[in-house]
Protein backbone atom coordinates (compact mmCIF):
# COMPACT_ATOMS: atom_id res chain seq x y z
CA UNK A 1 0.00 0.00 0.00
CA UNK A 2 2.79 2.30 0.92
CA UNK A 3 4.82 1.70 -2.58
CA UNK A 4 1.69 2.48 -4.46
CA UNK A 5 0.94 5.59 -2.44
CA UNK A 6 4.71 6.55 -3.15
CA UNK A 7 4.00 5.90 -6.93
CA UNK A 8 0.87 8.01 -6.91
CA UNK A 9 2.70 11.03 -5.26
CA UNK A 10 5.46 10.50 -7.86
CA UNK A 11 3.31 10.64 -10.83
CA UNK A 12 1.70 13.70 -9.67
CA UNK A 13 4.62 15.59 -8.55
CA UNK A 14 6.01 14.81 -12.42
CA UNK A 15 2.56 15.62 -13.67
CA UNK A 16 3.24 19.12 -11.98
CA UNK A 17 6.33 19.74 -13.26
CA UNK A 18 5.73 18.99 -17.18
CA UNK A 19 2.49 20.81 -17.01
CA UNK A 20 3.51 23.65 -18.35
CA UNK A 21 4.93 21.82 -21.51
CA UNK A 22 1.85 20.55 -22.75
CA UNK A 23 0.20 21.62 -25.46
CA UNK A 24 -2.87 21.38 -23.02
CA UNK A 25 -3.73 19.75 -20.62
CA UNK A 26 -6.95 19.29 -18.58
CA UNK A 27 -7.96 18.29 -14.86
CA UNK A 28 -7.88 14.92 -12.82
CA UNK A 29 -5.07 13.58 -15.69
CA UNK A 30 -3.05 10.85 -14.13
CA UNK A 31 -0.12 9.54 -16.26
CA UNK A 32 1.55 6.40 -14.86
CA UNK A 33 5.69 7.01 -13.90
CA UNK A 34 6.37 4.74 -16.30
CA UNK A 35 4.45 6.49 -19.39
CA UNK A 36 7.30 8.36 -22.24
CA UNK A 37 6.31 10.95 -23.53
CA UNK A 38 8.08 12.55 -26.93
CA UNK A 39 7.79 16.65 -27.92
CA UNK A 40 4.83 16.99 -25.58
CA UNK A 41 4.19 20.76 -26.78
CA UNK A 42 2.14 19.10 -29.70
CA UNK A 43 -0.02 16.80 -27.07
CA UNK A 44 -3.73 18.02 -26.33
CA UNK A 45 -5.15 16.07 -22.86
CA UNK A 46 -8.21 16.63 -21.95
CA UNK A 47 -10.00 16.28 -18.40
CA UNK A 48 -9.88 12.86 -16.69
CA UNK A 49 -7.58 11.15 -19.18
CA UNK A 50 -5.81 7.92 -17.99
CA UNK A 51 -2.96 6.39 -18.68
CA UNK A 52 -1.58 3.04 -17.55
CA UNK A 53 1.58 1.75 -17.66
CA UNK A 54 4.36 1.41 -20.31
CA UNK A 55 2.89 3.80 -22.23
CA UNK A 56 4.96 5.37 -24.89
CA UNK A 57 3.84 8.29 -27.11
CA UNK A 58 5.40 10.73 -29.59
CA UNK A 59 4.74 13.56 -31.76
CA UNK A 60 7.34 13.75 -34.78
CA UNK A 61 8.73 16.70 -35.84
CA UNK A 62 8.73 16.89 -39.61
CA UNK A 63 9.39 19.42 -42.54
CA UNK A 64 7.12 22.14 -41.05
CA UNK A 65 8.62 24.80 -39.45
CA UNK A 66 8.11 25.56 -35.46
CA UNK A 67 5.77 28.46 -35.98
CA UNK A 68 3.85 26.72 -38.30
CA UNK A 69 3.60 23.78 -35.83
CA UNK A 70 2.57 25.89 -33.38
CA UNK A 71 -0.18 27.40 -35.76
CA UNK A 72 -1.44 24.21 -36.88
CA UNK A 73 -2.29 23.04 -33.36
CA UNK A 74 -1.25 19.82 -31.22
CA UNK A 75 -0.37 16.48 -33.27
CA UNK A 76 -2.18 14.24 -30.54
CA UNK A 77 -5.37 15.76 -29.43
CA UNK A 78 -7.10 12.96 -26.45
CA UNK A 79 -11.02 14.71 -25.93
CA UNK A 80 -12.21 13.92 -22.05
CA UNK A 81 -12.29 10.54 -20.50
CA UNK A 82 -10.28 8.56 -22.75
CA UNK A 83 -8.85 5.63 -20.64
CA UNK A 84 -5.75 3.78 -21.91
CA UNK A 85 -4.66 0.43 -21.22
CA UNK A 86 -0.80 -1.08 -20.51
CA UNK A 87 1.54 -0.91 -23.66
CA UNK A 88 0.05 1.48 -25.56
CA UNK A 89 2.08 3.42 -28.60
CA UNK A 90 0.44 6.49 -30.17
CA UNK A 91 2.88 8.17 -32.70
CA UNK A 92 1.71 10.77 -34.95
CA UNK A 93 3.63 12.90 -37.75
CA UNK A 94 0.78 14.90 -38.83
CA UNK A 95 -2.74 14.15 -35.94
CA UNK A 96 -4.38 11.75 -34.13
CA UNK A 97 -7.60 13.18 -32.87
CA UNK A 98 -9.16 10.71 -29.71
CA UNK A 99 -12.73 11.61 -29.40
CA UNK A 100 -14.15 11.64 -25.90
CA UNK A 101 -14.74 8.83 -23.70
CA UNK A 102 -12.98 6.03 -25.76
CA UNK A 103 -11.51 2.47 -23.92
CA UNK A 104 -8.04 1.29 -25.03
CA UNK A 105 -6.83 -2.39 -24.02
CA UNK A 106 -3.83 -3.64 -23.49
CA UNK A 107 -1.33 -3.00 -26.22
CA UNK A 108 -2.89 -0.90 -28.66
CA UNK A 109 -1.17 0.77 -31.44
CA UNK A 110 -1.87 3.90 -33.11
CA UNK A 111 0.00 5.69 -35.81
CA UNK A 112 -0.56 8.24 -38.86
CA UNK A 113 2.33 7.00 -40.73
CA UNK A 114 4.08 4.61 -41.53
CA UNK A 115 8.41 3.63 -42.33
CA UNK A 116 9.64 4.31 -45.92
CA UNK A 117 11.05 0.79 -47.21
CA UNK A 118 11.25 2.04 -50.97
CA UNK A 119 15.49 2.09 -51.29
CA UNK A 120 17.10 -1.67 -50.45
CA UNK A 121 20.25 -0.69 -50.16
CA UNK A 122 19.21 1.78 -47.23
CA UNK A 123 18.82 0.67 -43.73
CA UNK A 124 14.76 1.64 -43.30
CA UNK A 125 15.86 2.85 -39.79
CA UNK A 126 17.36 5.79 -42.22
CA UNK A 127 15.01 6.25 -45.06
CA UNK A 128 12.53 8.25 -42.34
CA UNK A 129 8.43 8.33 -42.37
CA UNK A 130 5.74 8.03 -45.65
CA UNK A 131 2.16 7.82 -45.55
CA UNK A 132 1.73 10.44 -43.79
CA UNK A 133 -2.37 11.12 -42.73
CA UNK A 134 -4.78 11.64 -40.03
CA UNK A 135 -6.25 9.31 -37.96
CA UNK A 136 -9.48 9.75 -36.08
CA UNK A 137 -11.27 7.79 -33.50
CA UNK A 138 -14.97 8.68 -32.74
CA UNK A 139 -16.28 8.63 -28.96
CA UNK A 140 -17.36 6.06 -26.82
CA UNK A 141 -15.51 3.52 -28.24
CA UNK A 142 -13.77 0.32 -27.53
CA UNK A 143 -10.32 -0.64 -28.51
CA UNK A 144 -9.74 -4.15 -28.24
CA UNK A 145 -6.38 -5.78 -27.03
CA UNK A 146 -3.78 -6.36 -29.87
CA UNK A 147 -5.07 -3.47 -32.33
CA UNK A 148 -3.67 -2.07 -34.88
CA UNK A 149 -4.72 1.56 -36.26
CA UNK A 150 -2.94 2.30 -39.41
CA UNK A 151 -2.53 5.95 -41.07
CA UNK A 152 -5.67 7.60 -42.83
CA UNK A 153 -8.26 5.58 -40.33
CA UNK A 154 -11.25 6.99 -39.05
CA UNK A 155 -13.48 5.30 -36.82
CA UNK A 156 -17.10 6.82 -36.04
CA UNK A 157 -19.03 7.15 -32.84
CA UNK A 158 -19.96 4.18 -30.86
CA UNK A 159 -17.38 1.48 -32.62
CA UNK A 160 -15.88 -1.45 -31.19
CA UNK A 161 -12.78 -2.63 -32.34
CA UNK A 162 -11.96 -6.50 -31.78
CA UNK A 163 -8.96 -8.19 -30.53
CA UNK A 164 -6.02 -8.52 -32.81
CA UNK A 165 -7.74 -5.82 -35.29
CA UNK A 166 -5.45 -4.58 -38.37
CA UNK A 167 -7.71 -1.07 -38.77
CA UNK A 168 -7.39 0.68 -42.09
CA UNK A 169 -9.76 2.80 -43.95
CA UNK A 170 -13.30 4.24 -42.94
CA UNK A 171 -15.66 3.36 -40.94
CA UNK A 172 -19.27 4.77 -40.18
CA UNK A 173 -20.69 5.22 -36.34
CA UNK A 174 -21.89 2.16 -34.11
CA UNK A 175 -20.62 -0.99 -36.08
CA UNK A 176 -18.12 -3.80 -34.59
CA UNK A 177 -15.22 -4.18 -36.75
CA UNK A 178 -12.90 -6.84 -36.85
CA UNK A 179 -9.89 -9.26 -38.59
CA UNK A 180 -6.85 -8.23 -40.30
CA UNK A 181 -7.84 -6.66 -42.46
CA UNK A 182 -10.60 -5.08 -40.41
CA UNK A 183 -14.05 -4.81 -41.56
CA UNK A 184 -17.30 -4.46 -40.58
CA UNK A 185 -19.22 -7.47 -38.85
CA UNK A 186 -22.00 -5.72 -36.98
CA UNK A 187 -23.56 -3.08 -36.69
CA UNK A 188 -26.24 -1.43 -34.27
CA UNK A 189 -29.99 -1.34 -35.63
CA UNK A 190 -33.14 -1.57 -33.54
CA UNK A 191 -31.82 -1.87 -30.52
CA UNK A 192 -29.30 -4.59 -30.97
CA UNK A 193 -26.12 -5.34 -32.68
CA UNK A 194 -27.18 -7.09 -36.29
CA UNK A 195 -24.80 -9.59 -37.79
CA UNK A 196 -23.30 -8.55 -41.40
CA UNK A 197 -23.00 -11.29 -44.18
Amino acid sequence: MLIKFIKRLLSLIRLMVLRPFFFRIGKKVHIDLSCDFKNIKYLSLGNRVIFDQDFWIMCIPNNSSELEKRKRGPCIIIDDGVVFGRRLVLSAAHQIHIHKNVLFAPNVYVSDHSHSYTKIDVPIKNQGICDINAVEIGENGWIGINVVILPGTKIGKNCVIGANSVVKGIFPDNVIIAGAPAKIIKKYGKRKWIRIN
